[in-house]
């Protein structure tokens, strides 16, 4: 088989310092190499990794090419949209290796934060007509390019059944955004020529009519379904229209829509996942849950805005009578005691959760922190045993894990909008700092790696973390050292084996944490 005009030419064959080791692999065991490589591989780079491997030397590069699944992956980038010379050979060549096999397609055209544009018109109709030629064979598309290159692959493309995933990124809304800011522009320019039924689909910009006047795609088989923004119309039709629907993420925007009137909720007895944010629209959250009955969902996430009223997301919660185990969170408001109410509720209301993410974003905060601090004292005293009642259980009874974060960076430089002489009172353990343990199950407590509590904190930590408790692995590390450091110190002019052990095992920690980073 003949090397494609865009790969590299392989070195020749060793004869002294490999050829001896090579030989003797099985070439199944190269194969399996392979495979395990490419796997390893992101999508956009899975091609130029196999190529890089069949450039080694005639044997790995006759392996490679004998190998279908490792052409699976077809990764096309800038260089190659702009080729002037005979790329779409090459691509040809890549698909042919794949042999029948389903083929998972990643087109992108960015380079250096911009869009690149074909300079040769021939040459790109070409790459075009090679593509569509292979579509039948998609399982799923990719998509970081300029609109012009996707509505003419629609057009071409044909016998679409197999494609289970579909992903779009927000260039691709960018450049319709270039275009025209009218809504009615967008519908039918990305639109396929044959109606495709994927199981995944992924839009990274804002949907304001119905998949099918879009991209012509049935929400009947949908299973997980992320969309950066839609109306509450069209988020409520998908829901309605996707009954195999497990996951679903997106936020309500700003659009004035007529959503129909019902006399009864939405019933979806299928989905697991549900994350929804509020955009400009204030009461876009409010309008989806109450026209929702969720009874098998398991995760939630929600942004709480401003008008965002608690009773709603109460009435939802006591409707569905979900078995929710994980929650986030968003407060984007100044926090006050309707904001401390409405967790109360919900914390009442979902005692199978067992992760909690609690977000407080900055842009519409004055900077007291009041918030986080009482929800923390909140959780700190409700896990506390009653002396007058022995039968008390806490809301949140089964709560193991608590992610606490904050996107204030004034307060995060100063590293004081967590109460640190709280977090001891957290956990289900009785120390000097939280003296009664709460009934709670709590393991981890994780926030952002940049706050850096105090040192006097830090030591209230220490018979935390040797009871095994988690706190990120930047907050580990620091209470780690400061744990050997306080237990070597009386030891040092006496001890020089012991400490030299320790200063090494300092080191050692060290190493992994610029591993982990």
């Amino acid at each position: 088989m003949t090397r494609g005009p865009l790969e590299t030419v392989p070195t020749a064959e060793p004869k002294d310092r490999y050829s001896e080791v090579l030989g003797k692999i099985p070439p199944e065991l190269i194969s399996a190499f392979f495979q395990a490589c490419v796997a390893m591989c992101a999508p956009e780079t899975a091609t130029s990794c196999t190529i890089q491997l069949s450039a080694v030397c005639t044997t790995w590069r006759d392996i490679a090419r004998s190998i279908p699944q490792l052409w699976t992956t077809v990764s096309i980038h800038a260089h190659i949209i702009r080729f002037t010379g005979e790329s779409h050979f090459a691509v040809k060549e890549w698909i042919s290796r794949s042999k029948a096999l389903s083929i998972d397609l990643y087109i992108s055209s960015a380079s250096r934060g911009r869009h690149l544009l074909p300079t040769d018109v021939k040459n790109f109709r070409q790459l075009l007509s090679v593509l569509g030629e292979s579509s039948n064979r998609w399982r799923s598309v990719s998509f970081d390019v300029h609109t012009s290159f996707i509505r003419q692959l629609c057009s071409i493309a044909h016998g679409l059944s197999q494609i289970r995933s579909m992903r779009y990124s927000n260039r691709c809304w960018e450049s319709i955004r270039t275009r025209t800011f009218t809504v009615t522009s967008q519908i039918g320019s990305l639109k396929w020529k044959e109606e495709s039924s994927p199981q995944k689909l992924e839009i990274d910009f804002a949907l304001f009519a119905s998949l099918a006047e879009v991209l012509n795609i049935r929400t009947d088989n949908l299973i997980h379904l992320d969309i950066r923004e839609m109306s509450v119309k069209q988020c409520l039709d998908v829901i309605r229209l996707s009954p195999m629907l497990l996951i679903f993420k997106t936020r309500i925007s700003g659009i004035e829509d007529t959503v129909p009137s019902s006399s009864s909720p939405i019933v979806h007895s299928v989905l697991d996942s549900f994350t929804i944010e509020s955009s400009w629209r204030d009461d876009g959250l409010d309008q989806v849950l109450s026209s929702l009955i969720l009874p098998r969902l398991r995760t939630l996430g929600l942004l709480l805005m401003t008008s965002t009223d608690s009773l709603i997301i109460e009435d939802f919660l006591r409707r569905s009578s979900a078995p929710i185990t994980s929650m986030k969170l968003c407060y984007e408001r100044k926090g006050d005691e309707l904001d401390l109410a409405g967790f109360k509720a919900i914390a009442v209301l979902t005692p199978l959760l067992n992760h909690l993410c609690i977000l407080f974003d900055s842009w519409a905060w004055d900077g007291d922190g009041e918030l986080q601090a009482n929800l923390l004292k909140y959780l700190v005293d409700s896990g506390k045993p009653k002396n007058d009642d022995p039968s008390y259980s806490p809301p949140l009874p089964q709560l193991k894990n608590l992610t606490y974060i904050s996107g204030m960076d004034n307060f995060v430089e100063r590293g004081s909008w967590i109460s640190w002489s709280l977090v001891p009172g957290l956990f289900p353990i009785s120390t000097p700092a939280s003296a009664v343990a709460s009934l709670r199950p709590m393991k981890a407590f994780i926030t952002r790696e940049e706050v850096r509590p105090q040192e006097k904190y830090l030591r209230q930590l220490i018979p935390l973390r040797r009871a095994g408790i988690d706190f990120g692995p930047e907050r580990n590390n620091d209470i780690d050292c400061m744990k050997m450091n306080a237990s070597l110190r009386p030891l040092q002019d006496t001890d020089r084996e012991v400490v030299n052990s320790w200063r090494q095992g300092r080191k050692t920690s060290r190493s992994i944490k610029s591993f982990a980073i």
